[in-house]
């Protein structure tokens, strides 16, 4: 039906099918929930091309056409994230190839139209964008008043936290106090350092570039901020002995009292994360879709945690976002065109131009808002590479680059619940499991809250590996990973294990959302897969 065009019967066929007795057994549920997805995708763009720019249009109509709230195109972004996600989890969904190749050719074809218009935009225009904030004016904007003010503020600087992520994120944090989202124009290139050097304190004023033996570098006044440790001394130095940094995983780890203990005389701190490109970068790319997500759920795990331990404002930046892709085309590589380049990337080239190019874009460095070394810009049309390499990429100027969410939490402070006050139950029908999707039951009982949200996983029996998660169903929140309990009732939680696994044994956890460490239950089943 999809590939006849008719999507509105593909729609009623999938509705009609969840009341399937088929949908009882793990695969083909999660063959027809990927089916969703990718209906899901199609019905996303349909609504974005009847609001997406066309040529000739300034740089902020595409801006405001890419993050609008109904049927911006970063809906377009986040339901193929999504889909890319499920079909990671399955490993046999040969019947649905068809479906699957017809909505990544979809979805290519939305996205390089629209980054073509947009980049036509800002080669006549210049980028950034007029009317909105820039990534350089996010500390300023939203964190340094606070701290002046005595509020305990936490700077979180999440490594491509792309917009619509930025979202979501957005939508969880909404039950710990007030909660604003904006759109901001990040710098070019979209690379870390330069990103991450754009939220630094004095960067509204002051950020430039320099050359450091022979390569570009981002300058704040006379210094170099290209490391995670130079950009802490820049923090430091703005606030004393008030700063303090953690990285994410840190932060969840660590026992409540270790928190309060090294928190105790901290006005600002400033969270580092690099999870989502650490995926993205250096991972399997059928990991990296996997388990990107789940990154947010961390996010939402660690404001909680500071939010009992009485930090006030919390604003969570990004130094850029990415374009996620199932492959690198045969097509998708341009040639380099000759210069003296100081800065060399999958997405970018920044120096000198000195020979023209093919299917790439030249821009003048001035029109982009850079201050240094620089005369010209080249990138590819599209969202071509000038290398080969990973599907996961940035560093170029497009919407899903370079918008990047600034994310403001007001909180308000709540107590925590008691130790015990929550009894969950981990199920299945055996002692062992005989595919590598299988449903176990998961079930909540509690005096003091109605719902509660945990993280379902399989680990290696006894350790921290893990070696599945909680695929697509009813309870699972698509954006977090996580899973919502309701008093008094059992749920169905499909169990998703990672192509690599071949262990004896899982032990099922369900674990607390806001403290991983925290286990409500868990449950070993033996392998009985017959391979």
């Amino acid at each position: 039906m999809v590939l006849a065009g008719d999507l509105a019967a593909a729609r009623r066929l999938a509705e009609q099918r969840r009341r399937s007795v088929w949908r009882a057994v793990p695969e083909r549920d999660q063959l027809w929930r990927l089916a969703e997805r990718c209906l899901d995708l199609l019905d996303a763009g349909v609504a974005w091309e009847g609001r997406s720019v066309g040529g000739g249009r300034p740089v902020a109509d595409h801006v405001r056409a890419y993050c609008a709230e109904a049927d911006g195109m970063w809906r377009v972004d986040q339901a193929q994230r999504l889909l890319e996600r499920a079909a990671a989890v399955l490993v046999d969904r040969d019947s649905l190839a068809p479906l699957l190749d017809h909505v990544r050719r979809r979805y290519r074809v939305l996205i390089d139209g629209a980054q073509d218009a947009f980049l036509d935009a800002v080669a006549r225009t210049g980028w950034p964008a007029e009317g909105y904030a820039r990534q350089t004016q996010a500390w300023s904007r939203h964190a340094q008043g606070a701290v002046r003010e005595g509020r305990r503020t936490a700077w979180f600087l999440v490594d491509a936290l792309r917009y619509e992520m930025g979202r979501e994120l957005a939508e969880g944090l909404a039950r710990e106090g007030t909660v604003k989202i904006e759109p901001a124009c990040g710098v070019v290139p979209a690379a870390t350092p330069f990103g991450m050097a754009a939220l630094l304190p004095g960067a509204e004023a002051g950020l430039a570039y320099g050359e450091r033996e022979g390569a570009l570098v981002p300058v704040l006044g006379s210094r170099a901020v290209m490391t995670a440790e130079e950009r802490r001394e820049v923090l430091r130095a703005a606030l004393g002995d008030r700063f303090d940094s953690l990285r994410l995983g840190e932060l969840l780890t660590s026992s409540s009292r270790e928190l309060s203990a090294r928190l105790r005389a901290t006005g600002l701190l400033a969270v580092f994360s690099t999870e989502i490109d650490d995926l993205g970068e250096h991972s399997d790319p059928l990991i990296a879709r996997r388990c990107m997500s789940e990154v947010v759920a961390d996010l939402l795990a660690a404001t909680s945690r500071l939010v009992e331990h009485g930090f006030e404002r919390l604003v969570f930046v990004a130094d850029h976002g990415f374009i996620l892709l199932p492959e690198i085309l045969p097509g998708d590589r341009c040639v380099e065109p000759a210069g003296r380049w100081l800065l060399r990337k999958r997405r970018a080239l920044l120096g000198t131009l000195g020979g023209r190019g093919g299917d790439v874009v030249t821009l003048g460095a001035a029109a982009l808002g850079i201050q240094g070394p620089v005369e010209h810009v080249c990138v590819p049309r599209g969202v071509r590479v000038f290398r080969a390499g990973s599907p996961y990429f940035h560093e170029g100027i497009s919407l899903q680059e370079c918008v990047v969410p600034l994310v403001v939490l007001d909180a308000v402070r709540r107590q925590p619940d008691p130790e015990g006050t929550a009894l969950v139950k981990v199920e299945y029908r055996s002692d062992r499991f005989t595919t590598r999707i299988f449903s176990v039951q998961v079930s909540y009982s509690s005096i003091l809250r109605a719902q509660m949200s945990v993280r379902v996983q399989a680990f290696t029996p006894g350790t921290g590996d893990v070696v599945g998660e909680a695929a697509d169903c009813e309870a699972r929140d698509p954006h977090t990973g996580l899973v919502t309990l309701a008093t008094g009732r059992r749920v169905h939680v499909p169990i998703a294990l990672g192509p690599d696994f071949h262990g004896d044994a899982v032990e099922v956890r369900a674990t607390d959302a806001t403290t991983p460490g925290r286990v409500h239950a868990s449950l070993v089943l033996r392998n009985a897969i017959l391979e």
